[in-house]
């Protein structure tokens, strides 16, 4: 039986995720923040099969402390896991957001998932499938000029969201560790509460009309099936709509990858005072 972490998995992709693996006979572990999520959504996965093996863990990447009980945990309990979906990332609900002078949307789109996959990295390791999926964003820069910028006070909320998750992409494409496949999942725009609550509160009723353009989530889900049951020789490969596709530049980039060390280094730094 094969296991499954999944960060975010109590809404959306991450939930929609969580369903697939239980159909699957995999084992499954949650890593949410809320733990009334987590108990609501243990309970409609039993549903779907009484003898499911499901464990969560509470943690919150904007608390590197909780982070590291939620991973010495799961290491413990999970010495071999053989996919991990970082799925969990989110916008800023404010333009200028931060914690200890670390901006949230790289806390939560790039530092957190990143300290959090180095800490429970050798489970992976030990596992069969050693496979790490990582949910990109289409809204990530093309240019390198608008990746390395200390303006980040005059970002939009979106702009910000792009560069920490184009910043995570371009650290997992550069990993040393070579054993590790890394697949990442561009799902375009979903239809979620995310994609709703980014909307102005004074047009969110047309949030129907969003759904016309968006995709589902459990289409996510079945396109991550596929590539989980994919084979292939690449160690990192993209998928776009759940087809393959070139690798973006900027993932290769290493001006990037040096931006993306200096924010990491000097964020854990600041976090762990």
């Amino acid at each position: 039986m094969k296991t499954i972490l999944i960060t975010g998995a109590t809404s959306g992709i991450g939930k929609s995720t969580a369903k697939m693996a239980i159909e699957n006979k995999m084992k499954l572990i949650v890593v949410a923040r809320n733990p009334k999520l987590v108990d609501k959504l243990t309970n409609e996965l039993l549903t779907i099969d009484p003898n499911a093996d499901i464990s969560s863990f509470l943690c919150d990447f904007t608390d590197l402390k909780s982070i590291q009980e939620a991973a010495a945990c799961i290491l413990m309990k999970h010495p071999k896991i053989d996919y991990v979906y970082l799925n969990a990332g989110a916008l800023p609900k404010k333009k200028k957001e931060y914690m200890n002078d670390v901006p949230i949307a790289y806390l939560v789109n790039f530092i957190g998932p990143r300290y959090f996959f180095e800490l429970i990295k050798p489970s992976l390791i030990n596992g069969k499938e050693q496979t790490l999926l990582y949910t990109v964003s289409m809204s990530s820069p093309k240019k390198i000029t608008n990746v390395i910028r200390k303006d980040f006070e005059k970002l939009s909320k979106m702009k910000s969201y792009g560069i920490g998750k184009l910043l995570s992409a371009n650290y997992f494409t550069n990993l040393k560790d070579e054993e590790i496949k890394v697949r990442f999942i561009d799902p375009r725009i979903v239809y979620s509460n995310a994609t709703i609550n980014f909307l102005p509160k004074l047009i969110r009723f047309i949030h129907p009309l969003i759904r016309l353009v968006s995709r589902m989530p459990e289409k996510i889900a079945k396109e991550v099936e596929k590539i989980i049951d994919l084979e292939s020789e690449k160690r990192v490969s993209l998928f776009i709509r759940g087809k393959q596709k070139p690798l973006k530049k900027l993932y290769l980039d290493k001006q990037v990858l040096r931006f993306g060390e200096e924010v990491y280094q000097s964020g854990v730094k600041k976090l762990l005072k």
